[in-house]
Formats: C-alpha cells, structure tokens, sequence
C-alpha cells in the first residue's frame, strides 16, 4: 500500500504536548463544515500533528485558503463516476420525453438521497486506500452530519480508532495551557 509523502510522517510535536501519535483525518463532506475544517487542520499543523482531510466538496475548501501542504482527498470523481449518480443524470433525459421535469428531478433526488452515504463509503474506501494507510490514523474528526455514516463504516471496520465529532483541542497542547476559543462555532 503506498502513501502520499505528506502524510507519511507524523511531524515533530510541541514540547509537553499531550497528543496521540499518528494522523488526524478531518471528514468534511460539505461545503457548510469547510471553513471549521480549515481552521482544525492549522491549528493541528501548528502543533505539529498531520492532518489530511477527506472531502466531497473540494472547491469549499479552496475558497477558505486552504494551507497547500495539507493534503485533501476528493471523493468528487469516484461519485460522479458511481451507477446511482449516473442513474440520475439519465432519469433527467426523460424530461425530454415529456414527462414533468419537476417529477423526474423528485425521483432521482429521492433515490440517490439513499444511496449517497453507501456510495461515499465505497468511494471513501477506495481513496482512503490509495492515499494513505490507516494504521498511521490516530484520530477521524467528523465535520458535518453527511460525514456520520461514513465514519460509522470506518469505526466499524477499525475499531481502535477514535472517532469523534469536534476537535478536543486541549488534547493537543502543552500540559497547563488552555485551549483557545474557535470563533466560527
């Protein structure tokens, strides 16, 4: 299995710190989480911990400035290319059948409403393969409420690791200091 050289390492820590060893990886699959995701990934990266983020809406992240070295895994092409989505973008030519656009759309969200989280955790396992190894993951931090199946796949199929649904980020500083207020929450 091979790793994209970022996340290879664990970086150095910050003197004291009380952090677990290993990758966190932040799963933000919408753009509504994107800039709490941003501001997560600085703040492990100034504290020595990598971080990579596991995203569906890889623009969002871009808009806020994202830090170039911190790796983002797109899960965008892998669901574009899955049936159920191509499935929908077909039931939309039967508007050209004369059947009721509003219709044809109703059923197509409904359907691929369902079928979405199976098709991200596929697509997920399939990235998350590729670009890195799950046993550096010390830590998954799901972001948005999309990302809840998913990281119930990856609990239980890794049962060690930690999912969590915030950043605690006293976790990450030297012993006796305070974890600074986020301004977005």
């Amino acid at each position: 299995m091979t790793t994209s050289p970022a996340i290879r390492g664990t970086g150095p820590a910050s003197p004291g710190a009380r952090q677990p060893s290993g990758l966190v990886l932040i799963v933000a699959l919408t753009r509504v989480s994107a800039r709490q995701s941003i501001a997560n990934a600085h703040f492990l990266q100034e504290h020595g911990v990598p971080v990579a983020i596991l995203t569906a809406e890889p623009i969002a992240l871009h808009d806020y400035d994202i830090d170039p070295s911190v790796p983002v895994i797109d899960l965008t092409r892998a669901e574009v290319a899955t049936l159920p989505h191509r499935a929908t973008v077909h039931l939309r030519r039967l508007r050209t059948l004369g059947l009721p656009g509003r219709a044809v759309n109703a059923v197509g969200h409904k359907v691929y409403k369902v079928l979405r989280p199976a098709v991200l955790w596929r697509a997920a396992e399939h990235a998350l393969a590729e670009h890195l190894d799950l046993d550096n993951v010390s830590e998954i931090i799901l972001a948005d409420a999309h990302a809840v199946p998913l990281g119930w796949h990856l609990a239980r199929s890794r049962p060690d690791l930690s999912v969590v649904f915030s950043l605690d980020r006293s976790r990450y500083l030297p012993v006796g200091d305070t974890a600074p207020e986020s301004a977005d929450i």
